[in-house]
């Protein structure tokens, strides 16, 4: 440390996917199978697309706003 302040770097940024976020995709998918099973095949209209977009928009919104989900979680924490 050379001055009154230390800057903490990552050596590798976080993942822009993260395994959790392929299986709320595959969620996204077997919910809309199994409401097409239940009820109505036109729910797949809905469901295919929305799993299939889902990881591209997650990775984009991760790009563009890195800090967004780590400040969100502090704010409500209520830190300041």
């Amino acid at each position: 440390m050379t001055g009154r302040q230390a800057n903490f770097v990552r050596a590798h940024p976080p993942l822009l996917i993260r395994r959790c976020d392929g299986l709320a995709a595959l969620g996204i998918l077997g919910s809309g199978i199994a409401a097409a099973l239940a009820w109505d095949a036109r729910s797949d209209l809905l469901a295919v697309p929305a799993a299939v977009l889902y990881l591209p928009h997650l990775a984009l919104g991760r790009f563009l706003m890195p800090g967004a989900a780590s400040d969100a979680g502090r704010l409500l924490a209520g830190d300041s």
